[in-house]
């Protein structure tokens, strides 16, 4: 079973909330100013459902994704995120990156990525009408 996967590519502290009340919100920690500058990533796992309505701990077809950064003082971004199941199966890993503007999601399956602003919908289909880079 796959799991969606969020990394924080800020310098502040953000606040990761996924799928509305479903999921508690969780604390990602910044990027590293030292080296090896990995990422941090979110510790609660999601795991991939092929459904419109997800509970708890899952992400489904149609999801929500809302970060804060630094308790609001860094601003804050929220998406709808759209899973084509046919491209992503349940057995991929979809990756999130958060930055202070925008979002990229991203399969390792394929060379997509998939862009979206607070307030866009990310439609993650090849074939899909979704900001792609």
């Amino acid at each position: 079973m796959g799991q969606a996967i969020f990394f924080n590519m800020t310098s502040m502290p953000l606040t990761l909330e996924v799928n509305g009340a479903l999921n508690s919100p969780e604390t990602i920690d910044p990027m590293p100013s030292t080296q090896p500058y990995t990422p941090n990533h979110s510790t609660g796992v999601y795991k991939r459902y092929n459904t419109d309505d997800p509970q708890s701990g899952q992400f489904g077809t149609t999801n929500t994704v809302l970060y804060v950064l630094d308790s609001g003082a860094g601003g804050k971004v929220g998406v709808t995120v759209d899973v084509s199941f046919t491209a992503y199966s349940a057995n991929q890993d979809l990756l999130f990156f958060l930055f202070k503007e925008a979002c990229v999601a991203t399969c390792l399956s394929d060379n997509n990525a998939y862009l979206g602003h607070s307030g866009d919908t990310i439609v993650m289909s090849p074939t899909g009408s979704g900001l792609r880079l």
